[in-house]
């Protein structure tokens, strides 16, 4: 089954022959995870559609727990490419409410929050990102998400100091780290530092 992320498409013509011809054998289910993992990646939303039954489908019928975690895990993915935020949701706390499903736990624990953020619940959605970048730090790309998404919502409810501390509490933490979501945060701890000490020096002349 490894040749699923070398050639695709090659592998999707095998899996589809399985599913259409030889069901109820052997690696049936693994071969239904697999086309569907494949047409989750489409640009159609037909396609995605077709994903979902399939995904849905493993679910219901095949106990198996690592299908099973592949297959809510690919519910979720597919429901926020499409930006369906409340449905995602749905997908998210199925997956986090297992315990033993560890593939992407810090991808879904952020999800749900900036899903949560996405349907206006700022409040869980905050509490969400500080326990991502709390207790999945080395997961930068999505620790610094988590950081960046609270820092913009503190800074939007008016709190420009707490949002500036938020940042450079991250920079301190990993700042040393070549990554994206770092670099951004250091360009954003700039110049929102900038626009605090140019607004405090206004006021100061007031």
């Amino acid at each position: 089954m490894s040749d699923i992320r070398k050639k695709p498409q090659e592998a999707k013509t095998l899996y589809e022959y399985i599913l259409d011809n030889r069901p109820g054998t052997a690696n049936y289910e693994y071969c239904l995870v697999d086309v569907a993992q494949i047409e989750a990646q489409s640009e159609d939303a037909a396609v995605r559609e077709e994903a979902m039954k399939k995904f849905q489908r493993v679910v219901s019928s095949f106990p198996d727990d690592e299908l099973q975690e592949k297959s809510v895990l690919g519910m979720a993915r597919i429901r926020m490419a499409e930006e369906n935020y409340e449905e995602a949701k749905t997908h998210w706390a199925a997956y986090l409410e297992n315990r033993g499903w560890n593939i992407a736990r810090a991808e879904a624990n952020y999800q749900m929050g900036f899903a949560n953020e996405k349907t206006g619940n700022l409040a869980d959605a905050m509490k969400v990102y500080v326990s991502v970048y709390a207790n999945f730090p080395g997961y930068l790309d999505w620790s610094t998400r988590a950081y960046l998404r609270a820092a913009a919502i503190t800074k939007a409810r008016g709190e420009d100091l707490k949002a500036l501390k938020i940042l450079q509490d991250m920079l301190k933490r990993m700042g040393h780290h070549k990554h994206p979501g770092v670099a951004k945060a250091k360009s954003v701890f700039g110049q929102w530092r900038n626009e605090y000490a140019k607004k405090m020096a206004q006021q100061e002349k007031e």
